[in-house]
């Protein structure tokens, strides 16, 4: 089933018609670093966040607007044991040259901020790819939730999280 995969992206990647995850577009993939959940995923939680098309997305989708009273939570983050986890946030900071914040909340705990975001420096957004951000955050075992909110400004676009 791995060579399929590999044989449809360099298919794909000659034809040049679109990304993997446009034609299988799951919920949740497993990477190298661990599973991988979209922000579009029809799974999570939103209240007022807009999707917008990315070539370099992983999905070809970024959700966006999130901010003040608006946010995203990933819903069904599974993990087998409990502990400390690599959270990598895959995002587009769509606004030019303007510093954006972003919170974590983990299970309705409290807001932790999201470090290194950084400032983009060009026109958004189709051909820039997402960047990386990365931080720890304590799962428990079983099923858990993942909220991006920024409560005083807007957010970066998200892409998708990861966690190993």
């Amino acid at each position: 089933m791995k060579n399929l995969a590999l044989l449809f992206m360099l298919i794909i990647s000659v034809l040049g018609c679109c990304s993997y995850n446009t034609l299988f577009k799951p919920d949740s993939v497993a990477g190298p670093t661990g599973p991988s959940y979209e922000a579009e995923a029809s799974s999570n939680t939103n209240n007022g966040t807009k999707t917008f098309t990315c070539n370099l997305c992983s999905g070809g989708v970024r959700v966006g607007w999130i901010s003040y009273t608006i946010s995203l939570q990933f819903n069904n983050i599974n993990v087998d044991h409990g502990g400390n986890y690599t959270l990598k946030i895959y995002y587009i900071n769509s606004i030019p040259n303007r510093v954006t914040t972003a919170f974590i909340s983990v299970d309705g705990g409290p807001n932790m901020e999201v470090p290194g975001l950084r400032i983009l420096t060009v026109n958004c957004c189709d051909n820039i790819a997402p960047q990386v951000a990365q931080m720890t955050v304590s799962l428990q075992a079983g099923s858990n939730t993942i909220k991006i909110s920024s409560p005083t400004d807007y957010a970066p676009d998200i892409d998708r999280i990861t966690i190993g």
